[in-house]
């Protein structure tokens, strides 16, 4: 049994650890993991059946691997970064046509990535247990855990992934301009965009961390969490308004704080966010031995713009979280 009387089926992925997880209507859709071994399994859950089915998408499949986001974005799921053993992902996969109302097979692309601007830009290094989020028709990855073996370290850089579209004529190789929409016969095109040289107040901007939480609401992404390193929780909250580039760090308006965590469940409900369970971790005082607790808690954060009184007339946020 899976919960809610679903059934697990020999179809069904095993228990795994650093699993990407999206929704395409009313499937859940999960790619890779580690259990033993690292996964490509592609695999989703019905909500509507309450059965899990396995997917064969045609194309060349993402390498195995954990600690990868699985993003919905118009008719594709975008999977992006994650690591094995020995090699952190900066990969871009696409997968099409997985939503059951579909008449096409699903198939994995894995189209050409740019980067601007041009002639001084780089695309985000590697990273796994990142958050990749949209708003406002783009992709935002912040953070994660990067760096190889001992090398291995917290990120705080902001990207965005712009998904375009180049119509293709029918019957000719060229282009018939760009299209932000998707109807279909257009190839998409992939292009990031490093973030930090825009945003307007970096003294607001969340420390480097991985195992965060993210959302967006709005025009604004949350930032929430995560692991500072491997002996060191947080429980800050970040906001990161995408229209004016600038960062906040909301007080509650009630005094209450969440206990710091790593990897909880965030999801938005009309106004409000709920967050689900997560474990926290501490390293005793002679730094050698790690605890771990869990929760099994549901955190409902309410926020809200106020006009603040300045010639600016700027709008701040408030928070009130509860449990």
């Amino acid at each position: 049994s899976v919960g809610g009387g679903a059934t697990q089926t020999a179809d069904g992925p095993p228990p795994a650890r650093g699993v990407a997880c999206a929704d395409s209507g009313h499937r859940l859709v999960t790619f890779g993991g580690y259990s033993g071994s690292y996964s490509r399994l592609l695999s989703t859950f019905d909500a509507e059946t309450l059965t899990w089915s396995r997917l064969m998408p045609s194309g060349r499949a993402p390498k195995p691997r954990q600690g990868a986001t699985l993003t919905s974005f118009s008719s594709y799921l975008i999977l992006y970064g994650g690591s094995d053993d020995v090699t952190p992902f900066g990969d871009v996969h696409l997968l099409r046509d997985v939503s059951a109302d579909s008449p096409a097979a699903p198939s994995w692309q894995a189209p050409p990535v740019h980067c601007e601007p041009r002639g001084d830009c780089h695309e985000p290094p590697p990273r796994e247990q990142h958050t990749a989020t949209v708003v406002d028709r783009k992709v935002w990855v912040f953070g994660g855990l990067g760096g190889r073996g001992r090398e291995r370290h917290a990120l705080d850089d902001l990207h965005y992934l712009r998904v375009s579209y180049r119509r293709r004529v029918r019957g000719s190789d060229a282009d018939a301009g760009a299209d932000d929409g998707d109807d279909g016969t257009d190839v998409p095109r992939l292009t990031w965009h490093a973030a930090a040289d825009l945003v307007q107040t970096p003294q607001f901007a969340p420390r480097a961390r991985f195992g965060h939480t993210a959302i967006g609401m709005g025009e604004r992404l949350y930032i929430f969490g995560g692991y500072a390193s491997r002996a060191a929780s947080l429980s800050d909250l970040h906001i990161f308004d995408t229209t004016s580039f600038t960062w906040s760090q909301p007080q509650p308006a009630r005094a209450f704080t969440p206990e710091p965590r790593a990897g909880a469940a965030w999801a938005v409900s009309g106004r409000d966010a709920y967050l689900v369970g997560g474990c926290s971790v501490r390293a005793d005082t002679s730094a050698v031995a790690r605890h771990e607790r869990c929760y099994d808690d549901v955190l409902v954060l309410k926020s809200k713009y106020v006009r603040r009184h300045s010639a600016a007339g700027s709008l701040v946020p408030t928070t009130s979280l509860a449990g």
